[in-house]
This record gives C-alpha cells, structure tokens and sequence, in this order.
C-alpha cells in the first residue's frame, strides 16, 4: 500500500507520488507551501454537483475539479516534481494537468470516505462511478 495525503484511499489513484513531489518542490524551489489542497467549501460544492445531479459520472467530476484547481499550480515547483518524477523535463502543460487531476482525485477520495458520497466498483452489476 502506498503512502496518500491526508484522508485519501487509494481508491482512485494509487500513487501520489508526483503530487508529494510537488508540493515538496513548493518548499524547495518557492520556500514557501503552496496549495491548492482540496478544501471544506471543494467537498461542499462536489456534494451539491452530486445531489443535484449536475454531474453523474466520476471522470466528469474529476475533470470538473482539476479545471478549478489548475490555475493554482505553481508552474516552476510542477516544472521540478515533473522533472524528478519522470526523469526529465515534461511539457508544462501536461504536467500541471496531471498535478491538477491528482487534486481532484484526492478530494473525490477524500468525499468517499467522509460519506459524502459512495465511489462504486463500475464492473460490478449495475454499479455507478458514486452515488
């Protein structure tokens, strides 16, 4: 098992590797800590999407979050952990995409395990992504 942030699973992703390389690139690179991290008013707006059915699957909530949180990554700290991550320099771009997306990931997990709401297996019968 892996090591997750702070009330995360594993259910979605199973390493935040690059994310803790981020955020460690924060303190390193910008000598200060840097966000986003998923947030109490995140889990009330996931949970108003969910009830109302604004959103009914999991990659569209994902992509709907990682949307939010982008514009808040650091470019050089996502530069660096990129760079450290995969073994060299990666397209900006993608990279704070990914960053973004392991946000929103972590916040889904996080939303499941508050009971928030209920991530499903998709190949079990009759499964949804969450409920």
């Amino acid at each position: 098992m892996g090591h997750f942030p702070f009330m995360a699973s594993g259910k979605i992703v199973n390493s935040y590797e690059l994310l803790y390389k981020y955020y460690n690139a924060c303190r390193e690179v910008e000598s200060t800590e840097c966000g986003p991290i998923p947030s109490s008013e995140d889990l009330k707006e996931l949970e108003l999407l969910v009830k109302r059915r604004e959103i009914t699957n999991l990659a569209a909530l994902i992509d709907h979050f990682s949307k939010k949180y982008l514009d808040k990554i650091r470019e050089t700290s996502a530069k660096a952990a990129c760079r450290s991550f995969f073994g060299r320099d990666i397209d900006i771009t993608y990279c704070r995409s990914k960053i973004a997306e392991l946000i929103a990931s972590w916040l889904i997990e996080v939303a499941d395990n508050l009971g928030i709401i209920s991530l499903k297996y998709a190949w079990r019968e009759g499964a949804r992504s969450f409920e």
